[in-house]
């Protein structure tokens, strides 16, 4: 379940969409942009905890988790479920690395977005 790259993403959207690819390419490059944001939000939330924080943060993470899916960005989503967890947990320290983790992650797919040749 878990991908490794966004070549396979961008396949793995493609043929379950029917996306062409150039499309494909698209999509993900608009929810990569909306999901480092996502990450960017979280990490601020994070800085300045307050008594809604981690409820915030679960429910971003519900929202990222969800996106992730349907772009097909299964190891995403699954950090994303992990992190949901955490913030509903107020595990804080944890949650922190997950984040970490994920805006790793995204850099990673974004970059490799980056270098696609259409």
């Amino acid at each position: 379940m878990g991908n490794d790259g966004i070549r396979e993403i961008i396949n793995t959207l493609c043929d379950a969409s029917g996306f062409d690819e150039m499309f494909g390419v698209m999509v993900l490059d608009t929810f990569l942009k909306q999901s480092l944001e996502i990450v960017s939000e979280t990490k601020t939330e994070l800085k300045c905890l307050n008594l809604d924080s981690h409820e915030k943060i679960a429910n971003n993470m519900h929202k990222l988790k969800g996106s992730s899916g349907n772009v097909r960005a299964y190891a995403l989503m699954e950090m994303a479920k992990t992190a949901e967890l955490l913030g509903k947990d107020k595990r804080t320290e944890e949650l922190n690395e997950q984040i970490e983790l994920m805006d790793i992650l995204l850099q990673k797919y974004q970059s490799e977005l980056a270098n696609i040749q259409l």
